[in-house]
């Protein structure tokens, strides 16, 4: 409880849109890094295999859309999750917090059974 308190002494009074825009770039330009990043890998990637050939090139395509698509379904658990330890967390909630942590990872290894961080954060009995 003392942490939460503590947040709130640091709340700035200073509400203008010069503020909230500084405050979103702060927190966007790491974001704009990796999608920067993240195109220039899949960039390099598309020059490497298209060296190979229109069919490496069209398999890689397809190996890489089954991947996102198989990503986005598992991500979507942990973004529930978030909202859920965050409320927690800002009520002071510490168990709670805890316990959608460990919901959402039954829940993923559930869904996704072959998960490699099955072996290393699970139980052996399940």
């Amino acid at each position: 409880m003392a942490e939460i308190a503590e947040r709130e002494s640091f709340v700035a009074t200073d509400n203008g849109w010069r503020r909230h825009f500084t405050e979103t770039l702060a927190l966007g330009l790491p974001l704009i890094g990796a999608q920067l990043a993240q195109h220039g890998i899949h960039v390099t990637d598309v020059i490497i295999i298209g060296r190979l050939g229109t069919n490496q090139l069209a398999a890689m395509v397809l190996a890489a859309q089954f991947y996102f698509t198989i990503f986005i379904f598992g991500s979507g658990f942990a973004a529930a999750v978030v909202p859920l330890a965050a409320h927690a967390f800002a009520q002071g909630d510490v168990q709670q917090v805890r316990r959608a942590a460990r919901m959402g990872l039954w829940v993923h290894h559930r869904v996704f059974p072959r998960s490699p961080c099955r072996r290393s954060c699970m139980p052996k009995q399940c």
